[in-house]
């Protein structure tokens, strides 16, 4: 996954990858002299001014450059949706609002309408296999000297510690207390380490619940997943162009061959070091203008903590982007949907992760969320019948070909439109497809003619009328933050 450019980073939503709210306001920002925009969500309140009550601080904005949008939050609708199929005494219809809670990243409201189903269908088989692989995963397994001595083997640094979850061993060198934030002042809490092992938990159960659910059975890991946190990104630019100098310019990967996935903060990010001293100056200007009485001082304080919030909000943003990605990758090698030890084209690994990963600029999140950024570049290409094609993205002419960086976001693009159309609409005949991928031997060589074959096998020889219906899926395709206004 790539880095993004400076100019980007602002224009991030700021809410988190679930919500509690019972109602919300999104107010839309337009970047003065720009076609970007910013989404923020919290609480407004419009006067002479709109203040924005973020989870980061309080924002202030002129009427005149914001649009407030008041919409019902993905709880609140869970909530609707679970009590009408509790009245209804429909089992069947609870478990589609599990299905749905699950989709929007609502774990706890998952759960909830599990326990619901089997409240109104005590034997009803969907649920009891997800309340008994619900007991499976929570337990944690063994801690074993084992799993040290083959993370530390992938990076043998004094300086790095360990730290588990259930379901994780990461090897870090991040700060073990809540660190002060040079931008708003606020303490992080947790810890960088517990923060991402939280998120890589969230990512592990939402995998494996998203295609139990579909009663696809995955391979559960006998053991702890690998992971390594780099504190600053030099010293995981170091690391990553020592495995593949390609990966220097993602802001995270996962490597199949040492099945490890490595990250690091990206408040050390070139990128976010930049907005952090321009932080630094903007609250030393603050600072003066405050002692010194100016009549400008409200406003500068104002604008200065609205870029503080702005900033922060990126930063969880990016991590919660890249973790998503990369971690589906990882779990997709380790439970035996897209084996490591097999040579899976890129169109299909890279079209599931981009498939799971939350987008940077959504407002609401979950599993198939439309990616605005991916929907841009997928629509850049549509009208390029040569390379917006079924039979050159399946053969993987898309990424092969792709040789700048440009090109390499239309390709992952394409294959997270492609993904998207057949994870939607064609479920049981992609899981066919990488059950076909699965069996293939690891030395075999995927050349296209291989690569449509075995799309053939899976979903037909039809591949006309199927780019037929991809492309109008692709145009009636919304992102949450269209629906959410347009409802």
């Amino acid at each position: 996954m790539s880095r993004p450019a400076v100019f980007l980073v602002l224009t991030l939503s700021c809410c988190l990858w679930t919500s509690q709210a019972a109602h919300a306001d999104f107010l839309e920002y337009r970047l003065p002299g720009s076609p970007l925009k910013i989404i923020l969500e919290g609480r407004v309140k419009v006067g002479r001014e709109v203040r924005l009550q973020h989870k980061f601080g309080t924002l202030y904005f002129e009427p005149a450059k914001v649009t407030v949008h008041k919409v019902t939050t993905n709880p609140a609708r869970f909530t609707r949706m679970k009590n009408e199929a509790r009245t209804a005494k429909d089992a069947g219809m609870m478990f589609d609002v599990a299905k749905w809670a699950l989709k929007h990243a609502l774990l706890n409201q998952y759960y909830e309408a599990i326990d619901a189903v089997l409240e109104i269908d005590p034997d009803h088989e969907g649920a009891a296999r997800i309340k008994a692989l619900k007991e499976r995963i929570d337990q944690p397994l063994p801690e074993t000297e084992a799993e040290e001595e083959q993370i530390k083997a992938i990076l043998d640094r004094g300086s790095m510690k360990i730290a588990r979850s259930n379901h994780f061993i990461m090897l870090h060198d991040t700060n073990d207390k809540a660190e002060q934030s040079r931008i708003t002042g606020a303490r992080r809490r947790p810890p960088r380490a517990v923060e991402r092992l939280r998120l890589l938990e969230q990512v592990y159960e939402t995998f494996v619940m998203m295609f139990a659910l579909e009663d696809v059975e995955l391979d559960i890991p006998q053991e702890r997943l690998r992971v390594i946190l780099f504190r600053e990104f030099e010293d995981y630019h170091d690391f990553s162009k020592s495995i593949n100098p390609v990966l220097t310019s993602a802001v995270g990967f996962w490597d199949p061959n040492r099945n490890v996935s490595i990250f690091y903060d990206n408040a050390s990010d070139e990128i976010f070091k930049i907005l952090q001293d321009y932080m630094d100056e903007l609250q030393d200007q603050k600072k003066r203008v405050v002692r010194a009485r100016s009549p400008q001082a409200k406003i500068i304080v104002r604008n200065t903590n609205t870029m503080g919030v702005m900033v922060s909000a990126a930063q969880e943003r990016s991590d919660i982007k890249v973790v998503t990605h990369e971690a589906t990758h990882q779990m997709a090698g380790n439970t035996g949907l897209l084996p490591r030890h097999i040579r899976i084209p890129s169109w299909a690994h890279e079209g599931l992760a981009t498939y799971f990963e939350t987008p940077a600029e959504s407002t609401w999140s979950g599993v198939g969320s439309v990616n605005e950024n991916r929907l841009v570049f997928y629509r850049a290409l549509a009208s390029d019948t040569v390379h917006s094609n079924i039979d050159f993205i399946v053969t993987d002419q898309i990424f092969v070909f792709a040789g700048s960086h440009g090109s390499k976001l239309h390709a992952y693009a394409q294959a997270w439109a492609l993904t998207h159309f057949l994870m939607e609409n064609h479920f049981d005949n992609l899981m066919k497809y990488y059950a076909l991928l699965a069996q293939m031997p690891p030395d075999v060589t995927l050349n296209p003619d291989v690569l449509l074959k075995l799309f053939d096998r899976a979903f037909g020889e039809d591949r006309e009328a199927m780019t037929l219906a991809w492309r109008a899926y692709m145009r009636s395709l919304k992102t949450d933050f269209q629906k959410a206004i347009d409802e």
